[in-house]
């Protein structure tokens, strides 16, 4: 079944997006602009009758949505933290320019744009407008797999860029398409697991909560131990 036309002009405008935000827009922009594009993709889905509940914006669910989230992400977090910190996957999380980073900027991409312009905005887009327009027409189950699997390549674009930026597994070409392949893979996954969050809070508060500590902690962890890293390097010379 094709889309129908509100869906479609959804999926273009993410797209059409999501190549603007990686290659035209400024970073230091990043947060006004994801918010606007959400908020339009928002608009446009209440244009199509949905309400506030269809798109996980209900304000009557905010607090026990946001109380789910914050149960799940004390155990995500500590996973992910543990996995930027240890010695066999810390290299996934390594960017250079995440290292670069001094501490006031650090602390911008945590409290602000990560929480901002990253979960909260994506958890509109994608677990909000999209999703509850894909149900319109499908099944919770369709709806989510669709809506996670464009997740999924929305991050095409970033990860390029990433190991475009030197990130420590994108040396070799087998390693670069391996890691492009597996972040495509992983936040499709990821997007699943909170399109559940989203239906068990019925509201996106769940996963913004959740989406917001994994890339928070994935950051600073990641940051720390680039630091860390270069630090060693710099001994042994």
């Amino acid at each position: 079944m094709k889309p129908d036309r509100a869906t479609a002009t959804a999926i273009g405008l993410i797209f059409a997006y999501n190549y603007a935000v990686n290659r035209l827009i400024h970073e230091s922009t990043h947060i006004p602009s994801n918010i606007a594009i959400a908020s339009l993709l928002t608009e446009l889905a209440r244009r199509e009758g949905l309400d506030w509940d269809d798109l996980g914006l209900d304000p009557g669910s905010i607090a026990s949505g946001a109380a789910l989230g914050g149960a799940v992400a004390l155990p995500v977090g500590a996973i992910a933290g543990a996995a930027a910190t240890s010695a066999a996957t810390r290299e996934v999380f390594i960017e250079d320019r995440i290292t670069r980073t001094s501490r006031g900027e650090a602390m911008y991409h945590a409290l602000l744009r990560i929480p901002l312009a990253t979960a909260l905005s994506e958890e509109m887009i994608f677990r909000g407008a999209l999703y509850a327009l894909f149900r319109r027409n499908h099944s919770k189950i369709r709806a989510a797999l669709m809506s996670s699997a464009l997740f999924g390549i929305w991050h095409i674009l970033p990860t390029i860029d990433s190991l475009n930026g030197g990130n420590s597994m994108g040396s070799r070409k087998t390693r670069r398409i391996a890691a492009l392949l597996g972040t495509v893979v992983s936040t499709g996954i990821a997007g699943l697991g909170f399109v559940a969050l989203r239906e068990r809070g019925r509201s996106i508060a769940a996963p913004v909560v959740v989406h917001a500590t994994i890339n928070v902690v994935a950051f600073l962890a990641g940051r720390k131990a680039g630091r860390i890293a270069t630090a060693g390097t710099s001994r042994e010379r």
